[in-house]
């Protein structure tokens, strides 16, 4: 089964229900955070890459990250299909 990320997970149920929306809302902006630090990372990379006149696109890496992604799914979204 998958790992966990050590971090405890945000229960919609733990406040009054008026109260979910906001913490949906706070949820929201750190996956937007979390993405925006990926996109950075992976431009840093491209740009090495690019320099060093390595392949920027690598297909098997995506197909490789998806892998590692679906193996560690321990939530609600389907890992096939």
């Amino acid at each position: 089964m998958g790992r966990s990320s050590g971090r405890p997970v945000e229960r919609l149920d733990a406040g009054p229900p008026e109260g979910a929306p906001r913490r949906i809302d706070a949820i929201d902006d750190r996956i937007l955070e979390l993405l925006n630090r990926r996109a950075k990372a992976a431009i840093e990379v491209g740009s090495i890459k690019k320099d060093r006149n390595l392949n920027v696109y690598v297909p098997e890496r995506e197909v490789e990250i998806l892998r590692r992604l679906t193996a560690v799914n321990e939530g609600p979204f389907p890992t096939t299909g």
